[in-house]
């Protein structure tokens, strides 16, 4: 299993609309490449500058990801996971990020965040888990998962295995991973 970056932000995964988890959602027996993915992509949404995403491939088995929103750019490690018959893309702050102070780095966690991906010729459709759905279910005691809360904000700690069993169980259900991304293939 791979090990954590130490030198990553989680502090801007939990500023987001993804949970972020501690652990990965897939084993290196998981990892599979999509030569469709590879290239520029641009978000289908109605702003003036919409978010920017950029995939090469690193490694045997993953992707580095650029992601650009806002004028502010930062780099991912990306996998595509196939689960059953599911696909999922797990990201990670890649530790390149910029020249961080020693102090600062050394309290940054590498966290993971994982959502449904559908990859097509000129088109890709996400769709990330809901943080007040899990919170919800979690409240409810519908299911149990391991997982903290840190400034209101749910980080996933459960291990690979319990994500996969998580991931599968719910991939169909429109109301966990309820916030949707669309991309079209940049020209």
């Amino acid at each position: 299993m791979p090990q954590l970056r130490s030198r990553t932000l989680l502090a801007l995964l939990l500023a987001g609309a993804c949970v972020p988890s501690l652990h990965p959602l897939y084993t290196d027996a998981d990892l599979f490449v999509d030569r469709r993915l590879i290239g520029a992509w641009v978000g289908v949404e109605d702003s003036k500058t919409p978010a920017a995403w950029k995939f090469a491939r690193s490694g045997d088995d993953g992707y580095s990801l650029t992601h650009t929103a806002e004028g502010k750019t930062a780099q991912f490690s990306a996998h595509l996971v196939r689960l059953r018959d599911f696909v999922f893309l797990d990201i990670q702050p890649r530790q390149e990020q910029g020249k961080l102070n020693e102090m600062l780095e050394a309290h940054l966690i590498g966290a993971h965040t994982f959502s449904r991906i559908w990859v097509e010729d000129d088109h890709v459709r996400m769709r990330s888990l809901d943080e007040e759905w899990l919170k919800r279910m979690l409240r409810e005691k519908k299911f149990l998962i391991a997982h903290e809360i840190i400034n209101g904000r749910i980080l996933l700690t459960a291990s690979t295995a319990t994500l996969q069993r998580f991931a599968i169980k719910y991939a169909d259900d429109t109301l966990a991973f309820a916030h949707t991304q669309e991309w079209r293939r940049k020209k």
